[in-house]
């Protein structure tokens, strides 16, 4: 497989030609959006991490919002991540996954005394078992119960960003239409489901998924609870802060 490497840019200093690169990428895996939509989504958030080819060739990229809030009469911050997605020939390449959790130890260096936490919105099982892979607490979870403080957390955040549209019942944001939902050739939802028990948890959790329903999960990042590259990459950006490239 050949290698990938990651820049970080704000969404401010990409050209109108890169950004249009990146809806190219993402329409074709999402469906539900436009233009338009990913335009305002990614004006929202405060990082992206484009990740390209040997030969500048675009493999996906994630966009990042950061949160600040009181909870429980403490500061905390949190990494909102948004339209987030791989090329499917670059699926299991560890480059981007360590390279976003640098950007993140990067995030967290800014304010080393600031709890941070990750929180993700998920629509696929691909995207949710990433937190199985790579957190040793998080939520939600099919082996444990839900830790009340994440919980709690989770739940402000999530009413805070979407309102209404969020429910504590169940954890779900459901906006009614869809506002970007992977198209059914990329879904393979029980086809996997039948052979991982994570993929199987997140059909459970959020059946809804084709029509772009998400559902709010959590985890604090620190060294003790990332594993594998995840804590490497996260570790290195504590290190070296956040680089930002010049140009997209």
């Amino acid at each position: 497989m050949e290698k990938t490497y990651s820049s970080v840019y704000r969404p401010s200093s990409l050209s109108e030609s890169v950004v249009l690169e990146l809806f190219d990428l993402y329409s074709s895996y999402f469906g539900g959006t436009s233009l338009e939509l990913f335009k305002k989504d990614l004006g929202g958030k405060d990082y992206v991490g484009v990740i390209r080819d040997g030969d500048r060739v675009l493999r996906g990229f994630a966009t990042v919002a950061v949160l600040e809030t009181e909870y429980e009469g403490r500061t905390v911050r949190a990494i909102f991540s948004g339209d987030t997605l791989v090329h499917h020939d670059f699926w299991g390449e560890p480059t981007a996954i360590t390279d976003w959790f640098e950007m993140v130890g990067g995030i967290k260096s800014e304010r080393p005394d600031v709890p941070l936490y990750w929180f993700l919105i998920v629509k696929g099982h691909r995207t949710y078992r990433l937190l199985h892979t790579f957190c040793r607490e998080f939520i939600p979870n099919r082996t444990k119960p839900a830790s009340p403080y994440l919980q709690g957390l989770a739940d402000q955040l999530a009413e805070h960003k979407f309102g209404k549209y969020y429910s504590r019942e169940t954890g779900l944001i459901d906006f009614g239409q869809s506002l970007g939902h992977l198209k059914p050739e990329w879904a393979d939802e029980a086809e996997i489901a039948a052979q991982n028990p994570e993929a199987a948890y997140f059909l459970q959790r959020n059946p809804d998924y084709y029509r772009g329903v998400e559902l709010v999960c959590l985890a604090e990042l620190t060294e003790p609870n990332l594993r594998f590259i995840g804590l490497t990459g996260f570790k290195r950006g504590l290190e070296q802060g956040v680089i930002l490239g010049k140009n997209g």
